[in-house]
């Protein structure tokens, strides 16, 4: 039967819509006939997945959307069902109709209403310049779209905001948020971070009349939707001016706002430099810090900051430029909180010079950070970063062979407190001519770190680091480990075996680069769907809610617990890799899915049988055997005795010291044709929210080796002790050396071998994936069929190698130019490969040309490892991958 589908394809979000099938007869519609109605959405993919829920029945029925579903596509289906037939048979129930379905905006798109505030405070309109604000924009019809925001001073006389007189007085920085399905967009706004910017904006200009900006700096907040200014707070938050003095008649007058001509010059930018207000000591004779003397956090969330040697102990020897040292941080409450970790050469004369600066997160009371006092390093406290400006650097002949080091810490996120710390490293220069000098390090001569021998490597004598921990937890399905921050017995032998089994090397059982380069090879080798993960109840997020955090089922074993915990443990997923990896090498079976991932308490297993080990401890796997899914017993005792104990190190059902490993479900208990496996015996230290993630990013984090510089593990990473599984691991230089002007930039031999490798050589014209007719390595002819066309001359009777590689170099200029033309930020030169590369297979004006917005958006903002995020969206997946690894680890194994 031939019908179709009477209603509005365009549906106004939040109206109920009437839909009914015809055929343009009613006669041939029979009694007997059943109509079910089915609705599809559109994924990302292009593929379409069933969102029904139940069917909804007759030859009309009604639909609403709603205000999130906006610019989604959607599909209706009818099927028929004829009476007294078997449903679910194939004969039985067929589609007849499907009508393409976009919902429509139910009003203009528009901002209503904006506020600034301190959230959580008794006056929300008072803040310090320690505070974070929060702004919100209530919008109407703008589900999902981007709200961009703004602060500004406020210089205007009386109440509301004069756009002329406070024209110069936003700051540059913008904050960016999506509106939700509640139709409000919200930003966090850390003062602190931007103290000094916004301090120098506000006593910049005064109000008319005005002497003094007085006790306060007044700020206000805009919105804009595509780039325009829709709203502004009427209410500005009083944030108090540190520079306030009281009858203060010694500060110069300043220009008025309404007068710009007055101002003579310009300022220029500032470099970042250390608070004036924190403490500074240098320490005598020596000896030890006593501790006495230091500032502390008001509310003694900071207790201490200080400088270790590698074993994590205090200096009795003076480091070196070339060693790498321990900045230790000891905190009280904070754990999960940001902050960010500055470290500085000490300049006598101008200004200081910073050597180091990265936002950490804490995660016990105690951090180490460790920090590498490298060749780079060492040159930015000699010359600064300007040799050209006499005040960025020391010059003097007598502080050549030392630098005085100190360290800040500052708490975006906290207010009320002060949240910065000064330490000098522990002991003085000896050189009795500079006896009164503070705590220093002594320059190391010229050259390059060789093979470190295992002076570098990570080891068993190790300090404790985040590193560590997240080696501990990428390759725990090696022998099974917690994740711990220090190196354990079980570390090493986990190393050891990732050596022997994946890398292919000699088992040292310590970590170097060609370790850290195979973890991330291993981790990109093998991914996780998390779409198999999720709860299936249709009523959570898909990973619970949080909810019963310290109730229990019965008793108080974790065991027990219902606490939903916020995703799956990434140990157990990490194992999963691993998992996968031993069934190839064994052979006789393959991985088939996760069956039963996250169970919330509304999941349908949970009602029929309450059980919390998959409220984010465990998994049920599938297998195949060589024929597919099998289901036999006998095959699930062979893979958890062969794989999951003699590889993952798990034992079964939960047995008296079975604690901190994976636990298996034996057959006896359930688990007949699936193998479960879990971390409820897990110590409640290992079970932290933060062991837990909700998405592949979540679980990956940051590349590993990306992690380790940044941790200042730089001599570690460039000492490759033994070879990896697949080459060498790229130089350091390529991660922590200066970017710069890609004009002065070309393609890197490294380069033009991976695009040869990838490319191949054909001698002959021939039609590439896109029916294009090409030639040698990639060179287009004709963006036609190669039969379709009369071949040149030149390409009639083929060409050689050396022609090919002649005209490859010749084409290769054409995208080089581009990314010089499209790219107006530094890059380092992998960075610059990586993009020469998808424009060489994308096209050269890619990225000018809109087709990846995103991408271009993220780069020309300086968030290259948000733009190289954005390559694995891009056509051809297996190469943008390839392309992601270059841009980010200068790994061109192709």
């Amino acid at each position: 039967m031939f019908a179709y589908i009477i209603g509005s394809q365009n549906p106004v979000v939040g109206k109920a819509y009437a839909y009914e099938i015809s055929s343009g007869s009613l006669s041939i519609f029979g009694e007997n006939t059943k109509y079910e109605w089915y609705l599809f959405k559109k994924q990302k993919n292009g593929s379409w997945r069933d969102i029904t829920g139940t069917p909804k029945l007759g030859r009309s029925v009604t639909y609403t959307f709603h205000e999130p579903v906006l610019a989604n596509e959607f599909e209706l289906r009818v099927f028929e069902t004829k009476s007294g037939s078997i449903t679910g048979t194939g004969s039985a129930k067929k589609q007849i109709a499907k009508l393409d379905i976009v919902p429509s905006q139910s009003k203009t798109a528009q901002i209503d209403k904006v506020v600034l505030l301190k959230r959580g405070s008794k006056d929300v309109n008072k803040a310090n310049y320690r505070d974070t604000l929060f702004a919100q924009a209530f919008c109407t019809a703008m589900f999902d779209q981007e709200v961009e925001f703004q602060l500004w001073e406020d210089d205007a006389s009386g109440g509301g905001h004069n756009a002329v007189i406070n024209k110069n007085n936003h700051h540059t920085r913008t904050y960016k948020a999506r509106v939700n399905e509640k139709g409000i967009a919200e930003v966090k706004i850390p003062l602190s971070g931007d103290e000094r910017i916004l301090r120098q904006i506000a006593n910049k200009y005064l109000m008319k009349g005005d002497k003094s900006e007085g006790k306060n700096h007044e700020f206000y907040i805009t919105a804009s939707y595509h780039g325009k200014i829709q709203k502004a707070s009427q209410v500005n938050v009083d944030v108090a001016n540190p520079d306030y003095k009281k009858d203060s008649q010694k500060s110069q007058p300043k220009v008025s706002a309404r007068k710009p001509e007055q101002k003579k010059k310009t300022p220029q930018p500032q470099k970042p430099q250390p608070r004036q207000d924190t403490y500074k000591k240098p320490l005598p004779n020596n000896k030890p810090s006593t501790g006495k003397n230091k500032q502390s956090d008001k509310d003694g969330r900071i207790i201490d900051v200080s400088f270790k040697n590698r074993a994590g102990k205090n200096f009795t020897t003076t480091p070196k430029f070339g060693e790498t040292i321990i900045v230790e941080i000891l905190t009280k409450n904070v754990i999960g909180k940001h902050y960010n970790l500055r470290v500085w050469e000490d300049d006598t004369i101008g200004e200081h010079d910073l050597l180091y600066e990265g936002i950490h997160k804490i995660t016990n009371d105690k951090q180490l950070v460790t920090f590498a006092l490298t060749k780079d390093r060492q040159q930015i406290g000699e010359i600064g970063n300007d040799p050209r400006d006499t005040d960025s650097g020391e010059y003097r002949a007598e502080w050549t062979d030392h630098q005085e080091l100190f360290a800040e810490i500052a708490f975006a996120d906290i207010s009320k407190e002060s949240t910065r710390l000064t330490v000098e490293i522990l002991e003085e220069y000896k050189s009795p001519e500079y006896k009164k000098s503070a705590a220093v390090v002594r320059n190391l001569p010229k050259g390059k770190t060789a093979n470190c021998g295992g002076k570098f490597c990570i080891d068993k004598k190790s300090p404790s680091s985040e590193l560590i921990r997240e080696i501990n937890i990428r390759l725990a399905g090696f022998g099974g480990n917690v994740p711990t921050d220090k190196f354990t017995d079980r570390t090493e032998k986990m190393i050891k075996q990732f050596q022997r089994d994946y890398m292919k090397v000699p088992e040292t059982g310590k970590v170097c680069g060609n370790v850290l380069k195979a973890i991330d090879e291993f981790q990109n080798k093998y991914s996780i769907d998390f779409t198999e993960l999720k709860c299936k109840c249709k009523k959570c997020t898909g990973f619970g809610d949080g909810s019963n955090k310290g109730k229990y089922l019965k008793g108080n074993l974790e065991a027990h617990h219902k606490y939903e915990y916020p995703g799956i443990h990434r140990s157990l997923l990490s194992s999963i890799r691993s998992v996968k990896f031993y069934l190839a090498k064994d052979g006789r079976y393959s991985f088939n899915k996760v069956n039963s991932g996250y169970r919330c308490r509304f999941h349908d297993e949970y009602l029929k049988k309450p059980t919390t080990n998959h409220m984010g401890k465990a998994l049920d796997l599938h297998f195949n055997d060589k024929t597919g899914r099998t289901k036999k017993t006998s095959d699930m005792e062979i893979i958890r005795k062969d794989i999951f104990n003699k590889y993952l190190g798990a034992k079964w059902d939960w047995k008296s010291g079975q604690t901190n490993i994976f636990n298996l479900e034996s057959t006896g208990i359930g688990a007949t044709t699936w193998v479960h496996y879990d971390v409820r015996e897990f110590d409640e230290i290992y079970l932290k929210d933060i062991f837990f993630a909700k998405s592949l990013n979540a679980l990956n984090e940051k590349n590993i080796v990306t992690l380790a510089l940044e941790l200042g593990f730089t001599n570690t990473c460039s000492c490759m002790g033994g070879g990896t599984s697949s080459g060498k691991l790229a130089p350091v230089n390529n991660v922590v050396s200066k970017r710069v002007d890609p004009k002065t930039l070309k393609a890197s031999d490294k380069l033009i071998e991976f695009i040869k490798d990838w490319e191949k050589l054909y001698n002959k014209a021939y039609n590439d994936s896109k029916d294009y007719c090409t030639i040698g390595y990639g060179h287009l002819i004709k963006k036609k069929k190669c039969e379709d066309i009369t071949i040149p001359d030149e390409f009639k009777n083929g060409i050689t190698e050396a022609e090919a590689t002649k005209l490859f170099k010749e084409d290769l200029k054409v995208f080089e130019k581009a990314v010089q033309r499209d790219v107006t930020v530094k890059l380092y030169q992998r960075e610059f490969d990586a993009l020469v590369d998808i424009l060489f297979n994308c096209g050269a004006y890619f990225l000018s040309s809109g087709k990846a917005p995103k991408l271009y958006k993220n780069l020309l903002d300086e968030k290259y490892e948000d733009a190289a995020k954005e390559f694995l969206d891009i056509e051809n997946k297996k190469r943008r991958e390839q392309n992601y690894q270059i841009f980010i680890n200068g790994n061109y194994d192709s």
